[in-house]
């Protein structure tokens, strides 16, 4: 290997201005410093007849460390596609019965997809059917950023989705986390079998009704996070091989981080240290971007029976069982916000 030069003075074009690239390259911009400063150990006339393509420039990561600091979620107001959910369906649903005909309605509406069997037994003795469903759901969520930062290609950093509660209103539980390594957002999917086998006894002259109910909930919110970047061990090389010979001919010694990404103020925030002075081994980035999907809940059967009871009094009956439980599920999230100064609609999390 040859001998080699490393350098660590200011680059003369830090800070000459604005960038207005939304999404930093932090590898190409830690890249381009050090060939700048490569560039400056020649004189006017060597740089004219420079070639950039005869040289390789090594940023190795593992000097750096990266960790979310913060992260806030707020939830837009619920919306629906086209009067649908946005979901795509795959699979079927049915339903046997045993010795009967029975009567299947689609319960399909915005918000939800479920299905309704009657099992109408005329006879004089009672009567045993047999009640099958299964159905496979999918749904995908898409994550897009405006702001932020990439590591070449790639996008580092998690999405804790948080759960979407009956009314629409993002709860405070987080429901899953995604990481995204897509330098321009991702699409995540997911697959649910809801699967039911029941034998129903019928009385004589009764009429049972049996119905599956699964709620798809749209989730739309803008997200927030805070990513620190350090080096460990207060500095970083940069190496700069001639591609002929294979020598590392440069090394760029980066000890000061703020003065790295001092041309991207939208985005990169520096850190003040107890006695307020900026810390040289530390910058934080700031990513903004956007959740847009939907969930899967989870599917509830309910079995009723009344002769009686007319079909307008079996729906009404179904819908305030329902809105019990949407009752229920908000007060079991009020009990988890006790403790949490924002608001339903607001999710925050500092390390």
């Amino acid at each position: 290997m040859g001998s080699f030069l490393c350098m660590n003075s200011v680059d003369p074009t830090e800070g000459a201005g604005d960038d207005p690239n939304l999404i930093i390259d932090v590898e190409k911009v830690l890249a381009e410093s050090a060939w700048r400063m490569f560039r400056i150990t020649f004189g006017k006339i060597e740089r004219r007849f420079l070639k950039r393509k005869r040289y390789k420039i090594d940023v190795p990561m593992n000097y750096f460390h990266f960790e979310e600091v913060e992260r806030k979620m707020v939830g837009r107001a619920s919306r629906l596609k086209d009067g649908t959910t946005g979901f795509k369906q795959n699979g079927g649903s049915k339903s046997l019965l045993a010795g009967k005909t029975m009567a299947n309605s689609d319960m399909t509406s915005p918000g939800q997809i479920g299905l309704k069997t009657e099992f109408n037994n005329d006879t004089d003795e009672k009567q045993t059917y047999t009640f099958q469903f299964e159905k496979v759901r999918t749904a995908s969520v898409e994550v897009s950023y405006q702001k932020g930062f990439s590591i070449g290609a790639k996008a580092d950093f998690s999405i804790g989705l948080p759960k979407v509660l009956g009314d629409g209103s993002i709860g405070v539980e987080i429901d899953k986390q995604l990481q995204v390594t897509k330098a321009r957002g991702e699409k995540f999917e997911e697959s649910l079998k809801t699967a039911a086998s029941s034998d129903i006894v019928v009385s004589a002259r009764s009429r049972y009704v049996a119905s599956v109910v699964m709620e798809e909930r749209p989730l739309l919110a803008d997200f927030k996070i805070v990513v620190e970047m350090s080096m460990p061990a207060k500095k970083a090389p940069i190496y700069i091989t001639d591609t002929k010979t294979g020598d590392v001919i440069f090394v760029r010694c980066v000890k000061n981080l703020p003065r790295m990404f001092s041309d991207f103020k939208d985005i990169v925030e520096k850190v003040t240290d107890a006695e307020g002075k900026v810390r040289p081994d530390v910058v934080r980035f700031k990513v903004e971007g956007i959740v847009d999907g939907v969930q899967l809940s989870t599917h509830k059967i309910n079995l009723y029976t009344n002769e009686s009871m007319s079909a307008a009094e079996m729906a009404k009956m179904e819908k305030e069982e329902e809105e019990k439980e949407k009752e229920k599920e908000k007060e079991k999230e009020k009990e988890k916000l006790s403790s949490v100064p924002e608001s339903e609609e607001l999710i925050n999390f500092k390390s």
